[in-house]
């Protein structure tokens, strides 16, 4: 008997049955604009988030932060006789802020008129959670205390200085931070930058008398909403230049009798569609 040979739609391959599925033309191309959009988009995000960064770090290095808008205020420890209260300053400048908390060993005596003396709370911006570290730093000074008291040490603790500066723009996006003097569970005296990369100060001619609004850093720890804000907002921006790129190619080629998706010359024959790409078909 004679094997006959039957036809089927599947190839085997490796033993494996292949199907081959075809989609109808119409779905397949709703399947490759919707990836064409996903890619566009990722790729306008991705670029957001670097222009982001960018624009961070260029703020961080073009603008003087201690140019911008002055505002200072005053917060009471409450907890410790040598540390008495805290002295908060902030400066706000385009794409630049910065707030300072110097602890005083005495109390503080208010500035006069004109500068509007505003609280803690007024003061410290959202990015930053410089109430939390200015609370821990009274309850470590308090500790100091206690024990050089019990040590019959009564020289004064030195004053804290601890400042936060964030860049950005439409929002603070990146931070980093500042202590001088003391650390908790660290030595006494010094400075640390912590979440930034320093860079030379504004006025370097001027270091013997170096001011707190002369140092800079390039921040990289992230301030989340404003990252993400930011973000978004590049990556629109981005997104209708590409979309107005594409409509003004898109439109010459019409203009030009030319297929709108791939540029064949069609000789202004749009009714039949791209026989090249198969646009209009």
């Amino acid at each position: 008997m004679r094997a006959t040979a039957v036809p089927i739609s599947s190839g085997v391959t490796c033993g494996y049955l292949r199907t081959q599925t075809t989609l109808h033309p119409r779905i397949a191309a709703i399947v490759l604009t919707v990836k064409g959009w996903i890619a566009r988009i990722t790729i306008c995000l991705l670029l957001g988030a670097i222009t982001t960064i960018a624009v961070a770090w260029a703020c961080a290095w073009w603008i003087n932060v201690g140019q911008g808008d002055f505002r200072e205020g005053w917060h009471d420890a409450q907890q410790t006789e040598w540390m008495r209260g805290w002295r908060i300053t902030r400066r706000d400048a385009f794409g630049a802020n910065r707030v300072v908390a110097m602890a005083r060993g005495t109390v503080p005596v208010p500035p006069k008129a004109p500068i509007a003396i505003l609280t803690r709370e007024e003061l410290v911006p959202w990015w930053s959670n410089l109430s939390q570290v200015m609370d821990e730093q009274v309850r470590a000074v308090h500790a100091q205390e206690s024990t050089r008291r019990a040590q019959g040490d009564k020289t004064t603790v030195r004053p804290t200085v601890l400042f936060d500066d964030a860049r950005g723009w439409p929002l603070p996006a990146l931070r980093c931070r500042w202590d001088h003097g003391l650390v908790p569970g660290g030595p006494e005296g010094g400075e640390i930058l912590q979440g930034g990369i320093e860079l030379e100060p504004a006025n370097p001619q001027q270091v013997s008398s170096l001011s707190i609004d002369d140092q800079r850093a390039l921040p990289y720890w992230p301030i989340w909403r404003g990252l993400a804000v930011d973000t978004l907002f590049y990556a629109t921006i981005l997104f209708v230049l590409l979309g107005g790129i594409g409509f003004t190619r898109r439109e010459l080629r019409r203009v030009r009798g030319r297929c709108i998706k791939c540029g064949y010359d069609l000789r202004g024959d749009f009714s039949t569609g791209c026989s090249e790409c198969g646009w209009g078909r």
